[in-house]
C-alpha cells in the first residue's frame, strides 16, 4: 500500500513539473484513485482442496486483490489442502493444538502490521488466535465479515447464547445458507448484514468434464461396474462415517430388492463404516447388485462414476455431495431435519432435482426413491434441472459476486 501511495504521488510531481493543464492533472488524479484495487485479507485455519474454485475465482478478480492468511498443512485434519500456486496472494501461519484450543503462530503480528481495506474471518469459539486478531482488526476501523454457517441452533439454547456473544465484534456474515440467514433473523440479527453465498466445489474444471458426457459412453461404464447395467443405478459418493446413516441406506436397499425393485447401488468412499456396510450386504445376498467401489480422488473418474448414476441417496447429512452431483446431473435425495444438515441441502428442490424424505424413517425414504423413479420428468430434463441449480448460485463466480457486493455494503 505505501509503494502504490508513493508511486501515485510522485506520478502527481511529475504531472506538475510537466507543466500540463490542471484539468489533465485532476482527470488523472480521479483515473488513478478509482483503479486502486481494495485489499481484502481472509484468515482460514486452513484452506481445504475443495475451496479450489472460489479461492482461483477470487484471486482472479479485477476490482479486488484477496489475499489469504492460513495454515497450509491443515493441521490434524484429514481434509487435504489447497495449495496456493500464487504465494503472493498466501501466507503460511503454523497452527498448533492446546486440548480442543487453537493457536496460529505470527498471526497477531501480522494482522497488528499489515493493513488491509476489509477482513474476512472464518472462527469459531476455540480458535483463539484468529478470534484475538478480529478484535486487532476492529480498531483498525475497516468492515469485518465471518464466513461462517452461521446459528444453527433453537433461539434459548445455550449453544445459541454462546454464538450471539461471539459474532458481536462482526460487521456481517457471509453465510452459506438461507435456513441459517432466517434463523439468525429471528435471534435479532439484521436482515441486511447477511449476506447468504452459499457453497461450490471446483466448478470451471469440472464444467470440461461435464462436456464429455454422453449417453453411449454412461452405459459402458455402467456395463463396467455391474452385471445388469440396464437397472436403474443408486449412489452414495462421501466419507462412509456414521453420520451419514449408511446402514439405512443398505437397509433400505433391500427393502426395494424384496419387493421386487431393483436397483444397483455404487458407494463411493472410503471409512470407518466400510467393512459392517459389506458384512451387510453380504449377508443381505445383494453383492451382486451393490458395487463398494472405494474412494476416488480423480475427477476424470468422479464424473462417470456420478453421471452414470440416476440418483444420488445421502440418508443423513448431505453436504458438498448435493453439489458435486448435481454438478454432474444427478438428482439427490435426504432428509427433511434442516436443523440437523449440512447447509447444501439447500440445492434440492423437490419434484425438480430431487427430494426429502422424513428423518430416520426407512419406510419414507423407500417411499421416496420410488417416487422419484417414477416421474414424469425424463432423465435428460431430470440432469438439465441439476445443471440449472449448480450453474446459477452453486458456483464461485455466485460466491465472488456476493462476497463484493457484502464489502460495497459495508463500504471496504
Amino acid at each position: 500500500m505505501v509503494c502504490v501511495t508513493m508511486q501515485f504521488f510522485s506520478n502527481v510531481i511529475f504531472f506538475i513539473t510537466d507543466e500540463l493543464d490542471f484539468d489533465y492533472l485532476l482527470f488523472s488524479i480521479l483515473i488513478k484513485l478509482v483503479l486502486m484495487k481494495k485489499k481484502i485479507l481472509i484468515v482460514y485455519p486452513g484452506f481445504p482442496h475443495y475451496r479450489k474454485g472460489i479461492i482461483e475465482a477470487l484471486i482472479a478478480d479485477k476490482d479486488f486483490e484477496f489475499y489469504f492468511i492460513g495454515d497450509e498443512t491443515m493441521m490434524n485434519s484429514s481434509i487435504n489442502p489447497y495449495t496456493f500456486r500464487n504465494r503472493d496472494r498466501f501466507t503460511h501461519i503454523p497452527s498448533h493444538y492446546i486440548g480442543p484450543f487453537l493457536f496460529h503462530k505470527k498471526l497477531l503480528g501480522y494482522i497488528n502490521v499489515n493493513n488491509f481495506d476489509g477482513y474476512i474471518f472464518h472462527s469459531a469459539p476455540f480458535w483463539i488466535t484468529i478470534y484475538i486478531a478480529v478484535f486487532i482488526a476492529k480498531f483498525k476501523r475497516k468492515p469485518i465479515l465471518n464466513w461462517t454457517h452461521g446459528i444453527l441452533y433453537k433461539p434459548r439454547s445455550i449453544q445459541s447464547f454462546v454464538f450471539k456473544l461471539f459474532y458481536k465484534p462482526f460487521d456481517g456474515f457471509l453465510l452459506y445458507g438461507n435456513y441459517a440467514k432466517e434463523n439468525m433473523i429471528r435471534q435479532g440479527f439484521a436482515p441486511e448484514n447477511l449476506i447468504v453465498i452459499n457453497n461450490s466445489l471446483d466448478y470451471e474444471s469440472q464444467v470440461q468434464f461435464r462436456k464429455l458426457i454422453s449417453n453411449d459412453m454412461l452405459f459402458s461404464f455402467k456395463a463396467s461396474l455391474f452385471k445388469d447395467p440396464q437397472l436403474s443405478q443408486l449412489l452414495f459418493i462421501g466419507r462412509l462415517y456414521p453420520q451419514k446413516k449408511l446402514e439405512m441406506l443398505i437397509d433400505v436397499f433391500h427393502l426395494l430388492h424384496n419387493e421386487g425393485h431393483k436397483f444397483n447401488l455404487l458407494i463411493v468412499g472410503n471409512g470407518i463404516e466400510k467393512n459392517k456396510l459389506q458384512y451387510k450386504v453380504e449377508g443381505y445376498g445383494l453383492a451382486d447388485y451393490v458395487n463398494f467401489y472405494g474412494p476416488s480422488y480423480n475427477e476424470s473418474d468422479n464424473f462417470k462414476l456420478i453421471a452414470s448414476s440416476d440418483c444420488c441417496i445421502s440418508p443423513g447429512e448431505v453436504g458438498l455431495t448435493a453439489i458435486h452431483s448435481m454438478m454432474y446431473g444427478t438428482p439427490v435425495i435426504s432428509h427433511d431435519r434442516f436443523d440437523k444438515q449440512m447447509p447444501e441441502f439447500e440445492a434440492i428442490i423437490s419434484g425438480y432435482c430431487g427430494g426429502y424424505f422424513k428423518y430416520n424413517d426407512l419406510q419414507s425414504l423407500k417411499d421416496s426413491i420410488l417416487e422419484w423413479f417414477s416421474s414424469d420428468l425424463s432423465r435428460e430434463t431430470i440432469r438439465l434441472n441439476c445443471y440449472e441449480r449448480v450453474d446459477s448460485v452453486f458456483n464461485p463466480m455466485f460466491q465472488k459476486r456476493m462476497i463484493k457486493s457484502a464489502f460495497s455494503l459495508f463500504k471496504a
